[in-house]
């Protein structure tokens, strides 16, 4: 993990998350779907990990989540349940043996260990989305003939081991997620009776809450849908199975959050960052400053803008706010001024959390101890010392 994480997630336990969930995050090396994704497979990926979660919790109300996969016949060193590509351009994944399975169920555990050392409050299990532990759910990716495929309670067989090895792992008082693809939108895949054996089979196991997605098994597409196509599965698997879901797909608004826990059609409703609203910047483009000032030394070490979406410098921060521009500069005076250019609160938070953490870098560097926050917002001025 690196700030973008601690940015990234951080802005959106203070904007008001009850849940923050990382991407997926890797077991092992030659699970990664790039060499620059996040992972938990060696114990120097603890620390890092423990700052994002630490400020989580210091900063906020909200819970952190740490999500674990392993990217199979998507991933850098491709192995699958059957010697399937992902498609027809794909190359042809390594069948895997016992050897194989018994490492991946290891790197689960030990990548849940380390999740628990660096503080998080709850685990998902991705077993969706064509990667690995979704691979050997599938019809269309497991084709073996020993105890690991066959009907779905074979094909089942190595997601409920690394639950159970993860379970035994994991403290009993931290709930445990796995996320499903409850359909592959493919002929000859796996249909809903299959999402409601896969639930079923989980929930005997002792499993939390289920998360329902669809999709992305193969390289066929899933249909376009609008609306929130993917809740159906959700609420179908919680009112048959009796097992908590959360639903995700095409959520955009509270309003619709509300409905849908109102409604019993999920116990939880998760939030892509792709859903963004309207710019508040073009109703009222004031501007927003912040000036974080040394104590010690009364100069000036940040100041951030957010302007009405006018064009930044050049990106210096990186994809943390997406399109959105971020510089930082060292001034003749010592100061140091930050610039930023976004469209949504989101965007304050994530720079005000990462203004935050360069200031206080910048302080001790300078031997400062403590360090003050003049915010000064439409016209009115707070401080906050630190």
């Amino acid at each position: 993990p690196t700030d973008f994480h601690l940015v990234h997630l951080g802005s959106r336990a203070v904007g008001g998350a009850g849940l923050v969930v990382t991407e997926m995050t890797q077991i092992s090396p030659e699970g990664r779907i790039s060499p620059g994704d996040a992972g938990i497979w060696d114990d120097k990926h603890i620390e890092p990990w423990r700052r994002v979660v630490d400020f989580v919790h210091d900063r906020s109300d909200a819970k952190i989540g740490m999500q674990l996969g392993h990217a199979g016949r998507k991933g850098c060193e491709m192995v699958a349940p059957s010697a399937i590509p992902f498609g027809p351009d794909a190359d042809t994944p390594r069948e895997m043996n016992q050897a194989d399975i018994a490492k991946v169920i290891d790197d689960f555990v030990s990548g849940a260990i380390r999740a628990e050392a660096a503080g998080f409050d709850i685990i998902e299990l991705h077993a969706g989305h064509g990667y690995l532990l979704s691979s050997f759910i599938s019809k269309l990716s497991n084709h073996r003939n020993d105890a690991y495929g066959g009907d779905i309670k074979g094909r089942m067989k190595l997601p409920l081991e690394v639950f159970h090895a993860v379970r035994a792992a994991w403290p009993d008082h931290k709930p445990i997620s796995a996320r499903i693809s409850a359909v592959d939108w493919v002929e000859g895949g796996n249909e809903v009776e299959d999402a409601l054996e896969v639930a079923r089979l989980f929930r005997e196991a002792g499993l939390d809450i289920l998360d329902v997605s669809t999709g992305n098994v193969s390289h066929v597409r899933r249909p376009a849908m609008p609306g929130l196509f993917q809740t159906p599965f959700s609420e179908q698997i919680r009112a048959d199975i009796g097992i908590p879901t959360m639903t995700v797909g095409n959520i955009a608004t509270p309003e619709q959050c509300n409905d849908i826990i109102a409604n019993g059609r999920a116990d939880l409703c998760c939030i892509a960052t792709g859903h963004r609203p309207s710019c508040p910047c073009r109703e009222n483009p004031h501007v927003y400053t912040m000036t974080i000032v040394s104590r010690s030394f009364g100069i000036i070490l940040c100041a951030l803008a957010l302007t009405a979406c006018a064009p930044a410098g050049p990106t210096g921060f990186g994809p943390a706010l997406g399109p959105y521009g971020y510089s930082e500069q060292k001034l003749e005076s010592g100061a140091w001024k930050v610039s930023f250019t976004g469209n949504r609160q989101t965007e304050r938070n994530a720079v005000e959390t990462y203004a935050l953490y360069r200031a206080a870098q910048i302080t001790l560097k300078q031997g400062a101890t403590r360090f003050m926050v003049i915010d000064r917002t439409y016209e009115r001025e707070t401080q906050r010392s630190y």
